[in-house]
This record gives C-alpha cells, structure tokens and sequence, in this order.
C-alpha cells in the first residue's frame, strides 16, 4: 500500500524537514552542511526508539533481494507497509532487509533456498538515504536493517546485479 504523504496544512506547504518534525519531533538527526536535520521515517514507526539508537548513518553499497523484475518502489517498503507477516520485532519490521557485503548476499542464498532465483540489486547509499543497523540471526548473522528516508526515491540508485558474477566481496 503505498504511502501518501500531505505536506500542506493550514494553506501553506511543509518543507521534507518540517514535516518530519510535525510528524515525529524526537528523530534521529543527521548532518548536512553543519547544518542537523531530520529524517523523515514512516510515520507508522514505532513512537520509541525506532530506528534504534544503534542505528547509524552509512556511505556505501546495500544489497537487496526483490520479489521480481522489474524493480519497483513496492521493492522499498517495509513488511509493515505492505502488511506482510513479520516475526521480527515491530520496529525490524518497518526497516529494509539488506546486506552490506556481496559475500552475506551469497551466505544467504546458500541458506535460504527460496531467494537461491530472485533478482539482487546493488545500491549506493549515502547518509541522508537513512539509517542501518546489524540485526543478525543464527542463520543470518551479516544481516542488516535499513531504515529509510521516505523523501529519498531508492529506485533510479538501483543497480540488478547477478551475485555470482559481481565482483567484490
């Protein structure tokens, strides 16, 4: 279910900043030309400590697993958002499953034999795009939680990559 944001009120619109603030005063800060603004999460998030205080910026490449071709901003929801079942803790839930190394996507692939045909894209992040945090499990212990910034579009950023081919690790 997509989300649809209204940023007018009161006859005049919100800036991305002001919104986050009306909708969520107590978010993470991040820094951009000294300046420190907001990230603008869900609003649905839990109302403490969501993205967990853990959680830190990251300039880098994610790795993601899709449904199907061709990627979509369907593909940059959380489970919350598109009402999936979760058996993560809620927060979790409305954060991104990623990895940060193309030898966890391939541990993964090894593990779980239902992501072994699913496409893998490749994103370069930058600290405004969100936040991440390691929330490994026994058979994932490289897996990571990105909790993203829903003013920034992911998609144009999205590179299909085959993990068995890519190069790097």
């Amino acid at each position: 279910m997509p989300l649809s944001v209204r940023r007018a009120g009161a006859g005049r619109a919100l800036d991305s900043g002001q919104y986050a603030a009306r909708m969520s005063p107590n978010l993470p800060q991040r820094r951009s030309g000294g300046r420190r603004l907001p990230y603008t999460f869900h609003p649905g998030l839990p109302k403490t400590d969501c993205p967990p205080k853990g959680a830190s910026p990251m300039t880098g490449v994610i790795y993601r697993r899709l449904r199907g071709l061709p990627a979509c901003k369907e593909d940059f929801y959380s489970h919350r958002e598109t009402n999936t079942p979760c058996p993560a803790p809620d927060c979790d839930c409305w954060g991104l499953s990623v990895w940060v190394t193309l030898e966890d996507v391939r541990h993964a692939l090894r593990v779980y034999r239902a992501f072994r045909h699913s496409p893998i894209i490749k994103i370069n992040i930058n600290p405004e795009h969100g936040v991440i945090m390691k929330t490994g499990s026994n058979r994932q212990p490289e897996h990571r939680t990105f909790w993203r910034d829903i003013t920034h579009d992911l998609l144009p950023l999205c590179v299909v990559i085959d993990p068995q081919k890519e190069e790097g690790g």
